[in-house]
């Protein structure tokens, strides 16, 4: 009975911050893309600089990096107004940046890497249709 009890207050509890979530989403400032759409773009930070597998991402609100360091040092990621602390080789780092303006964004590595090792994401309107 108590375990029955204690399920059905975690079930409210759930319920109560699922409604909650959606009504904050609901009060959010228009931003870039559709809502919801994501994208990823991997980063490889080598000593020579990092490496994108994508400079460009077309329609989206939200753009996730998925950061390796395969260098033999130290080194950091910079995307706008985002900076990763120092990842030692090897390590992983996730993180997503929300862009509220379409526009060419810069990025950088600016720990063991060399000054030229810099380069800019371009995120673009894109072709949606909106039907809502």
């Amino acid at each position: 009975m108590r375990t029955r009890k204690a399920l059905i207050a975690v079930a409210a509890a759930v319920a109560i911050a699922a409604v909650s979530a959606g009504a904050a989403l609901a009060f959010r400032p228009a931003t870039t893309g559709v809502p919801g759409t994501f994208a990823v773009i991997s980063v490889k930070l080598t000593d020579k600089g990092p490496i994108l597998n994508k400079h460009s991402s077309s329609g989206v609100q939200v753009i996730g990096f998925r950061i390796r360091n395969t260098g033999t040092k130290a080194h950091n990621f910079i995307v706008g107004d985002y900076k990763t602390n120092a990842l030692k080789p090897g390590q992983f780092y996730d993180f997503g940046v929300q862009f509220d303006v379409f526009r060419k964004y810069t990025y950088r590595c600016t720990l063991n890497c060399p000054k030229s090792a810099h380069g800019t994401i371009d995120v673009k309107r894109g072709n949606f249709v909106d039907i809502g």
